[in-house]
């Protein structure tokens, strides 16, 4: 059998081990195969125009970012896949920058791996006017990937994605108080999640929909069931149906907190632009002390929270104390007026 050698390795990498078992006709024989896949560290210093700077990152490996990687019309600036990767956007001189259409800032296909965009660091997407085609900062496409964001990701184009997580259900995406999420575009989302996630942000996401009717432009969009999202930063979003947080689905729980940052937790605009949009049974939202929503709609049609469902149970504590509707099911329009929303006068239409 053929040795390994520190030639075959220069870099000293450990291995990654893969084992088969073979199952005979007569007896069971069991045969261990060593593959030489090593789980490297890559460290981008200089500019690039390449995908990851040239290297190929494919599972438990280590991409730290020193350096600018600028890309057009390609793919993503970083694409990684397998699982238990880590990428690094590294302050001091990490950035990513990608134009073209249906692009991606990092692509992210593996699972159980960690981004991490540190503060002072940038993630620019241009996917262009009139594209027609999706465009990300970050999109994970497979399970239990942990997303922290405390720079910044600036996202333009139709669809434009801060951070999406898409179908499978992402361990954690956080916008640290330094981070930043501006995204722009028609049906633009900071960060776009499905079924099981947990969000946290205590920075800022800033939507931008075009002049279009109905743009919806999300700050977060939560579109399945049991997701858990908890905002003390600020959200803010301008068009008509831009909501500040929107749960499609079912048992989803969001909790407003004191603010990290000056001004309202939500602060919406525009026909329709709910601060908190429930659409489903069972979901949860609780406005804790200190936390705000304020809607700058210049005609009656933009609730702080609207919750579509039926027969609701409805809790709302005295001023300057918590607040917390748990909707379980038929339509509902709720505006309140109390100091820490920072409405007009209290409208309650009928249920």
């Amino acid at each position: 059998m053929t040795s390994l050698n520190y030639s075959d390795n220069p870099k000293g990498s450990h291995l990654k081990f893969r084992h088969a078992a073979l199952l005979g006709t007569t007896a069971l024989v069991c045969l261990s195969v060593v593959e030489p896949v090593f789980a490297d560290t890559f460290n981008v210093t200089v500019g690039s125009d390449e995908t990851n700077g040239g290297y190929t990152i494919n599972g438990s490996d280590t991409l730290n970012v020193n350096a600018l990687i600028k890309t057009v019309d390609k793919n993503a600036g970083i694409e990684i896949s397998g699982s238990e990767n880590i990428v690094n956007i590294n302050s001091g001189g990490g950035e990513v920058s990608v134009t073209g259409p249906n692009v991606n800032g990092i692509l992210n296909g593996g699972s159980n791996s960690t981004i991490t965009v540190k503060s002072g660091t940038m993630i620019t997407v241009d996917g262009g006017a009139g594209t027609n085609q999706f465009v990300h900062g970050i999109r994970n496409t497979d399970a239990n990937n942990t997303t922290i964001i405390g720079g910044t990701i600036d996202v333009t184009g139709f669809q434009a994605r801060g951070v999406k997580g898409w179908q499978k259900t992402q361990k954690l995406t956080e916008v640290l108080s330094t981070g930043v999420i501006n995204v722009s575009g028609k049906g633009a989302v900071g960060i776009y999640v499905q079924s099981g996630n947990t969000t946290k942000v205590a920075g800022s996401i800033t939507t931008a929909g075009d002049a279009s009717p109905k743009n919806s432009s999300h700050a977060i969009f939560n579109e399945g069931n049991t997701n858990t999202t908890t905002v003390s930063g600020n959200l803010t979003t301008q068009g008509e149906t831009a909501y500040g947080i929107y749960n499609l689905g079912n048992s989803n729980t969001t909790t407003i907190s004191a603010g990290t940052l000056d001004g309202s937790n939500i602060t919406t605009s525009g026909t329709g632009a709910h601060g908190i949009y429930n659409n489903g049974q069972s979901n949860e939202t609780t406005i804790e002390t200190g936390g705000s929503i304020k809607t700058l709609a210049l005609v009656q049609k933009a609730f702080l929270i609207k919750a579509v469902a039926t027969r609701p149970t409805l809790l709302v504590a005295l001023p300057q104390v918590a607040i917390k509707i748990r909707v379980l099911t038929m339509l509902m329009h709720l505006q309140m007026a109390f100091a820490i929303l920072e409405v007009i006068p209290p409208t309650f239409p009928e249920l």
